[in-house]
């Protein structure tokens, strides 16, 4: 493995953030899924997330849509989500 070029996270870091993000919003726990759907439809480099119901909430949508789509995204290889 190439070491991380300057500004760049190394995996084992990445890895940490996912373990221990939580909502910006109301502070639950996040999944794999939901942090990787908050970086397909919002930002792929962000390190603050919202939880599946902030995340509707702001975007105007039912709950149930975003769960299709990470479904979608699942189906399509999409290396942002684990089947759960």
């Amino acid at each position: 493995m190439t070491a991380p070029c300057s500004g760049q996270r190394s995996s084992a870091n990445k890895e940490d953030l996912l373990i221990m993000a939580v909502c910006t919003q109301c502070g639950k726990s996040l999944s794999h899924n939901e942090i990787g759907l908050f970086k397909r439809l919002v930002n792929r480099d962000s390190t603050e997330f919202l939880c599946l119901e902030c995340l509707a909430k702001a975007f105007r949508v039912p709950e149930e849509r975003l769960k299709e789509k990470i479904r979608e995204y699942i189906r399509q290889g999409c290396t942002l989500f684990t089947e759960e």
